[in-house]
């Protein structure tokens, strides 16, 4: 075997056992369907609303999507972090330690339901920022897409 198919070989191997790594359980955390690898996030509820954090460094707007669950309360964040091969094809792997491919993150939020229609999204410096206020009972309705802003991030340290 030639030393670049070594190579190319020893990557995928790393890679494969990286992503069986992220398939165990960790603490008490609930394993994403059909996922390799879920990112971490910070959920803090305020009097104005919820504001969530979701570390996604690499990943692209693109390659994100975002759904309320209005039954569930439940914000998932599902989507996709791509390896630049033009950076790391001529490369022998020593640390394998970030994960890459499709992910799964199903945020359950702690209080109230949130009012679909305020629900906004922006990546900021590798991190999802999600805010979106708290529903009255009467006003919860049916799943609506959410809105990506870049203003968001301001905004949200305005009323915070």
């Amino acid at each position: 075997m030639r030393r670049k198919d070594l190579d190319q070989w020893l990557w995928q191997v790393g890679l494969e056992l990286q992503q069986q790594g992220h398939e165990g359980p960790v603490g008490s955390a609930r394993l994403a369907q059909g996922a390799g690898w879920q990112p971490r996030v910070d959920v803090l509820a305020g009097k104005g609303g919820i504001l969530i954090k979701v570390e996604l460094a690499g990943v692209s707007e693109d390659d994100l999507k975002l759904t309320y669950d209005t039954q569930e309360n439940i914000l998932i964040v599902r989507g996709t972090r791509r390896e630049n091969e033009r950076l790391t094809e001529s490369l022998r792997p020593h640390i394998l330690e970030i994960p890459h491919g499709e992910f799964e993150r199903r945020i359950a939020i702690p209080t109230a339901r949130l009012v679909p229609t305020t629900i906004e999204a922006a990546l900021d410096h590798g991190l999802l920022i999600v805010w979106g206020r708290q529903a009255e009972p009467e006003t919860i309705a049916e799943s609506s897409p959410i809105r990506r802003r870049v203003v968001l991030i301001q905004r949200i340290e305005r009323e915070l």
